[in-house]
């Protein structure tokens, strides 16, 4: 029996796999105007393997493939940056001592860290939007009204987490504080 939970690392690394490879072949389509010449279609050909292979180790480094996208905050997302960041200096680096005579152009290299960047941003927060705003929507004829007290952090933290939760059977409907500050 096929389990989502059991194969989740391999769904995720190829689902990056995936996103990477297109960020790369869009850095490379948007540098040559959408027309890329045979000579630099080489060098995406003979580069895409090593470009796949570094950003996944960095991505693995940085602990970005692990955890729950559900979960997704800011330095979740600045260890993603800094992750791309590596891998883009790694590249730069096996570019021009390891493959010299398929010199990748360093603006595809740009291009391709600001796309991976806004690429794996947007899956990650795609699917925090969608699991805390868009499923609810269509499973709210199941869950109860509820009403959290507190409007401090901590309440604002469970409210998070309970619109975070798929298995959660709360709709929450409002905060109540005595603080009127809060």
């Amino acid at each position: 029996k096929f389990s989502l939970r059991k194969h989740r690392l391999w769904l995720l690394l190829a689902a990056h796999v995936l996103l990477l490879s297109c960020s790369y072949l869009a850095a490379f389509l948007l540098r040559f105007d959408l027309v890329i010449p045979n000579s630099s279609w080489r060098i995406f050909v003979v580069t895409l393997p090593f470009v796949i292979a570094i950003k996944v180790l960095a991505l693995y480094w940085f602990r970005t493939l692990s955890g729950s996208f559900r979960f997704v905050s800011f330095s979740d997302l600045v260890s993603l940056t800094q992750a791309c960041l590596l891998a883009t200096g790694v590249i730069i680096c096996v570019d021009f001592f390891a493959l010299p005579s398929f010199q990748v152009p360093r603006s595809v290299v740009a291009i391709d860290l600001c796309l991976t960047i806004l690429a794996l941003s947007l899956l990650r927060g795609g699917w925090r939007y969608t699991t805390e705003h868009v499923h609810p929507i269509f499973s709210s004829r199941d869950r109860r009204p509820a009403l959290v007290i507190g409007a401090n952090n901590e309440g604002q933290r469970y409210v998070q987490f309970l619109r975070a939760a798929l298995g959660s059977r709360f709709r929450i409907v409002g905060c109540l504080d005595n603080d009127p500050s809060s």
